[in-house]
């Protein structure tokens, strides 16, 4: 997949072309970058540290990216892999 495109005059440099492949292995990891921090938050609750209260906000703030995108926004990038479920 092609991190960016459009009105160029010449091919993309090697080096750029490297940084973009690895948008897919990105685009694969956003759920583990979105469910770790979950996962240590439930973690410090049960050490005590937050309290039940204090780890819901936390939990609705980091699983609301899971929703989707906000009203308006367009469902989906084009060229961008589905999310795995």
């Amino acid at each position: 997949m092609k991190a960016w495109g459009g009105r160029f005059g010449g091919p993309p440099d090697e080096a750029s072309l490297a940084f973009g492949r690895s948008i897919d292995v990105d685009a694969e990891l956003a759920l583990d970058d979105i469910t770790g921090p979950i996962a240590h938050v439930h973690g410090l609750e049960r050490a005590g540290l937050p309290t039940g209260a204090e780890t819901e906000p936390r939990v609705a703030g980091a699983t609301a990216p899971l929703a989707g995108p906000p009203p308006g926004a367009p469902a989906s990038r084009p060229g961008l892999p589905e999310r795995a479920t």
